[in-house]
């Protein structure tokens, strides 16, 4: 009897570790799949990953993925698989491919959001490599009221300004190729103003506002500042 008293306690104690670790598994299993800041399981190699930068100190891959339509994500990681960046893309429209641009041995990571609908708007999406920390920190960009509102004050606009197209770069890219050779962004920015008469002559006679965008450092932090705004017909 003591025995069979014995043996009944063992299997209760044993169920009971059963279901407390099935309990954690499933714990687990809500945790979201990954973050900026999770690493992500990218040890075997996939048809596209893809190196952006290989120097002497260090190597950078790009993993590009459509999950479904409208949804896809990029991975940034290094050779020893630490993973840099995970960026998720679930507003439809699409990614562009990772690039690197090199200015004063500082290395940005650089994409875009495209929208290609009648306004063909995109979003710039830079990065700067702390190569202390290891780690990718986001460029802070102007925003593009911010813009609007500079463009106004230079050009002395008292009531609203619209835009009928998103930013425009070289030869419509969205690669390195829309960078000049000193690490700038020029773009180009199609406005209308209801009361200026050189600024609303019909879908023809919208001026082109020009500018550059350059990488600047303050405080640790790196802005893409607006430079050399003008206007051309």
């Amino acid at each position: 009897m003591k025995y069979l008293l014995y043996f009944s306690c063992c299997i209760i104690i044993a169920c009971f570790s059963t279901n407390k670790d099935q309990h954690k598994v499933s714990d687990k299993d809500n945790t979201p799949a990954f973050s900026h800041t999770e690493p992500v399981d990218i040890s075997s190699s996939k048809s596209n990953d893809s190196i952006i930068w290989n120097d002497q100190k260090i190597k950078l891959y790009a993993h590009h993925e459509m999950i479904e339509r409208g949804e896809e994500q990029i991975v940034i990681f290094n050779e020893k698989t630490d993973t840099l960046l995970v960026f998720n893309h679930e507003d439809g429209g699409r990614l562009t491919f990772p690039f690197i641009v090199g200015i004063k041995e500082q290395l940005f990571v650089n994409f875009f959001e495209v929208w290609e609908g009648s306004g063909f708007s995109s979003k710039k999406r830079f990065y700067h490599l702390n190569s202390n920390k290891n780690i990718l920190e986001e460029v802070n960009v102007v925003d593009h009221i911010d813009i609007l509102k500079k463009i106004k004050k230079k050009f002395s606009i008292q009531d609203s300004i619209y835009t009928r197209k998103g930013e425009l770069y070289k030869d419509f890219l969205f690669d390195k190729n829309c960078f000049n050779s000193k690490g700038e962004l020029p773009f180009t920015l199609i406005i209308f103003n209801q009361s200026n008469p050189d600024l609303n002559n019909g879908l023809e006679g919208f001026k082109k506002l020009k500018g550059v965008y350059k990488f600047e450092e303050k405080n640790n932090e790196y802005f893409l500042t607006l430079k050399n705004l003008t206007l051309e017909n």
